[in-house]
């Protein structure tokens, strides 16, 4: 089902800040434990959009899928007092991720959605061909990983959170041995500050595209090796 932001355009990355706190968080994986602070983190990092008026049942099941998923990689960066401050997934399956996310939790994903869609009723056709059909590119991505989202608490002075997650995330792909590349992609109208972000930090975009229900996308792609500077 990003960082994000309609559940059928749930690899859209939203805006990226930083740490509440002067030292530089601790990174680690995403666990179960983490579930309902990574929701929180999520509906600030982004308000107003689709995914998160949903709510943050339908939050917390997009991150446990990442948890659970064999094919999903995922990290957190816990501030001084143990408090989540950013969150970073992915998968290396992206197409197939969102309907293994429907095998994963069926009951409890169910009982999510449908709280969502009490609220919102006609949100449904955005959701379920989401879940149907993941996120289709017009770009060849083969072998890729998914950036699914990546998100800072926006209470803060900037410190690099965002980088420091992108990278171990990167990393934590590669070692796996089980994509190439990384892609994601993100809004290309009104977002020019978190796509000069992805360009500076050694992504390429690979161009504009528009789905079906007239929201424009950018995507970018890319490769282990294109590590920035320190």
């Amino acid at each position: 089902m990003n960082n994000t932001e309609e559940i059928d355009q749930l690899p859209a990355v939203g805006p990226l800040t930083a740490d509440v706190n002067d030292e530089l968080p601790a990174l680690g994986p995403l666990t179960t434990q983490h579930l309902d602070a990574a929701a929180r983190v999520h509906l600030e990092a982004f308000p107003g959009f689709f995914l998160s008026s949903l709510g943050a049942r339908v939050l917390r099941e997009f991150y446990r899928a990442h948890v659970l998923s064999p094919a999903a990689h995922c990290v957190v960066a816990l501030g001084g007092r143990g408090d989540v401050v950013g969150v970073v997934a992915g998968t290396s399956s992206p197409d197939s991720f969102y309907r293994e996310m429907i095998k994963l939790n069926p009951v409890r994903l169910s009982v999510a959605v449908g709280a969502a869609l009490l609220r919102r009723p006609r949100a449904v056709h955005r959701i379920l061909d989401g879940l149907r059909h993941g996120t289709p590119v017009p770009w060849p991505v083969d072998g890729h990983a998914l950036l699914s989202s990546i998100c800072v608490a926006p209470a803060a002075q900037s410190n690099g959170t965002g980088r420091r997650l992108m990278l171990a995330w990167l990393d934590q792909v590669a070692e796996s041995g089980k994509a190439n590349a990384a892609y994601l992609t993100t809004d290309a109208v009104g977002n020019d500050a978190v796509m000069r972000w992805y360009a500076n930090n050694g992504w390429t975009k690979l161009g504009n595209y528009a789905r079906h229900d007239g929201r424009v996308l950018a995507c970018f792609q890319r490769p282990w090796k294109a590590s920035p500077e320190a």
